[in-house]
């Protein structure tokens, strides 16, 4: 399990506590963050903004990735486009975007947005995204099961 976003560590112990046999990897951007590593529990320092730092997050090939770090738009998208490739077939991504505020909208398009977009393809079957993240949209709806989006929260399930 890959999780994006450490904070307090709470969700590293539920994680632990949730899958016994799993390895846990966390990503925050804060030093101090590492004080939560356990035994089956790592800490990754890394700035999500950083396409270097992120693609980096691919070797960990994760069956499961929680996006629940910074919620900036550009951030997640980065994300998003760069680690859903490395999860298997019946992998997981979940995405929690930021509903309420604009201070994290950095982009032309918000999370909510490309996600919608990625849904209506991967339901088609047809990739004819045409938005600046077509390419992205395409790629990832083509290879997505399914898209659940709700208030908070999108899942993705890889094909």
């Amino acid at each position: 399990l890959l999780e994006l976003g450490v904070f307090f560590g709470a969700s590293m112990r539920m994680w632990e506590e949730y899958f016994p046999r799993a390895e846990i990897y966390a990503v925050d951007i804060e030093p101090e963050c590492g004080k939560f590593a356990t035994q089956r529990a790592h800490v990754i320092q890394a700035d999500l903004s950083n396409r270097e730092e992120v693609s980096r997050l691919r070797e960990i090939r994760p069956q499961i990735i929680i996006d629940d770090a910074s919620h900036i738009v550009s951030h997640q998208l980065l994300a998003l486009f760069t680690l859903f490739d490395v999860l298997p077939s019946g992998g997981i991504y979940i995405l929690h975007p930021e509903q309420y505020s604009d201070i994290y909208r950095d982009c032309p398009l918000d999370a909510y947005e490309v996600c919608s977009r990625i849904a209506r393809i991967a339901a088609r079957k047809v990739p004819d995204d045409d938005s600046i993240y077509a390419d992205d949209i395409n790629r990832i709806g083509m290879a997505a099961e399914l898209v659940s989006i709700m208030t908070g929260s999108v899942v993705f399930i890889r094909r």
